[in-house]
């Protein structure tokens, strides 16, 4: 599959805005939400930490946004074309070693993640 790419950060930092939310809200039912929130911004640093947003430092990000830096790297090493193969090597390689250059290591994959 060949993409057109016009070399923009906007969807990767877009990206990086809903990881963020995520990390708040992830596994919370509406109501929780709404009861904590009540409909307005979630306070960035200082929102509520849930038993599953404790396992992050904040700052951090979950394997989703992992997921996409990988993909994104396999666009630019193939010039634009995603390759299934590539992804796949690379999914392997971040399952075993995570991404020590950005501090994340394979121990901090959580278990069960998407």
């Amino acid at each position: 599959m060949r993409l057109v790419m016009h070399m923009d950060w906007v969807p990767f930092s877009f990206s990086l805005c809903l990881e963020l939310k995520s990390i708040a809200t992830e596994f919370c039912t509406k109501e929780w939400v709404n009861d904590k929130f009540h409909g307005s911004q979630i306070p960035f640093p200082d929102f509520p930490r849930t038993a599953h947003s404790v396992r992050w430092t904040l700052g951090d990000w979950t394997d989703d946004t992992d997921q996409l830096i990988l993909i994104l790297q396999g666009i630019l090493e193939t010039g634009g074309t995603v390759s299934e193969t590539n992804f796949a090597m690379k999914l392997i390689h971040w399952i075993k070693q995570g991404f020590p250059e950005l501090g994340d290591t394979a121990d901090n994959i959580p278990s069960g993640s998407s």
